[in-house]
């Protein structure tokens, strides 16, 4: 019998930061491996001399084999991007009205919707003001507490000498 994981395990496993990465250099190598293989066997058909639309229908499964992988990695970063946006409570850019259509922020892929690259400027620019704007607030009141500290710390000096 398979023993479930801890509650520790699971949550460990959900907080951390990098449970994406695997994944992504898996799928990174896939379509390196992918590329590998289709700029062989697009060299092998010229060197045999293959006619054009034998050449143009291996570039076409080469780019819909390639198309894939990365419209995988591009929805692993738009999820990423949006859970980030949703912990910081961040307004995510509108999706469009219709499934199969894109708008300016969002494009229509294999593993469905996911950002464009003007999506995941914008919306990495909001995370990353949300971000610095809540490390200003932090700031703010360490400075208060780092001045209180070295004032009870001067204190409890004094009262130490004068015993």
């Amino acid at each position: 019998m398979a023993k479930t994981p801890s509650r520790l395990r699971r949550l460990v496993a959900k907080l951390n930061p990098f449970r994406w990465l695997p994944r992504t250099y898996r799928l990174q190598r896939q379509l390196k491996r992918v590329d590998r293989d289709y700029r062989a066997r697009i060299a092998a058909a010229k060197a045999a001399k293959k006619n054009q639309q034998e050449l143009h229908t291996l570039e076409i499964s080469w780019s819909m084999d390639a198309r894939d992988i990365i419209d995988e990695l591009e929805s692993l970063r738009t999820g990423r991007l949006t859970a980030d946006a949703y912990r910081l409570d961040v307004p995510i850019p509108p999706s469009p009205p219709e499934f199969n259509t894109g708008n300016e922020w969002w494009e229509h892929g294999s593993f469905g919707p996911f950002l464009t690259t003007a999506g995941i400027n914008k919306l990495r620019g909001d995370v990353r003001a949300e971000k610095q704007a809540r490390r200003e607030a932090w700031s703010y009141w360490l400075t208060w507490i780092g001045a209180l500290t070295g004032l009870l710390g001067a204190l409890a000096a004094v009262l130490a000498l004068r015993k």
